[in-house]
């Protein structure tokens, strides 16, 4: 039987070890930093906003992070399409990890409540009707083929932000059939949803 089969305390001297190999990393890190930030600090104001659109264009994690500091106020047309996106990345499937509790984008997640807040506020009530219904049958197929669906927190709490506001509008009713309907679960939000299919008068009907 190996080590990793059982459990073996570690030496004082292999302790010892990782300590310093812990501490060893921590002050790299800190002299990285510093050395980056008096590299920064070195450079025309031009020089870094054009280095930080570059780092942000890298990956979809960076723009989130540099749109989320400094609150970037987008058009409609272009919140629209970049919270689509965000639902595309954070309801990806592994599909060679089927049935596991396989690994999900809690940054793009993130992405989708932001952008769907975004859009309650600029008054988009439709839009986000839309993208709410993408994001229940995405997700719900997301959750249908990982073992214990850990993503369900991170939806329902981007969907209860859209059901929330329909409970304050019209068409709430026909909102509530569409997206139980596309619920390949049929458990996302629930109860919210029949709360609101039971309120017809919230309805033009």
């Amino acid at each position: 039987m190996s080590r990793s089969e059982r459990y073996i305390p570690l030496s004082a001297k292999e302790l010892e070890r990782r300590r310093q190999v812990i501490e060893a990393t921590e002050r790299f890190d800190t002299e990285r930093r510093e050395l980056l930030k008096a590299a920064l600090k070195g450079l025309k104001k031009a020089d870094v906003v054009e280095l930080t659109l570059r780092i942000a264009a890298d990956t979809k994690v960076s723009e989130w992070l540099l749109e989320s500091e400094v609150e970037l106020d987008k058009p409609v047309d272009l919140l629209v399409h970049d919270t689509e996106v965000a639902v595309d990345i954070a309801t990806q499937v592994d599909e060679l990890r089927m049935n596991y509790n396989f690994a999900f984008d809690y940054d793009a997640y993130e992405a989708v409540r932001r952008g769907i807040s975004q859009l309650l506020r600029k008054g988009e009530i439709e839009a986000a009707k839309a993208i709410a219904l993408k994001l229940i049958r995405k997700g719900s197929a997301q959750i249908e083929c990982s073992d214990e669906g850990l993503m369900k927190d991170e939806i329902e709490s981007c969907l209860r932000m859209v059901i929330s506001a329909v409970a304050k509008s019209t068409g709430g009713r026909d909102f509530a059939w569409e997206m139980l309907a596309f619920d390949q679960v049929g458990f996302l939000c629930r109860s919210e949803l029949l709360e609101l299919v039971e309120q017809p008068h919230h309805d033009n009907s």
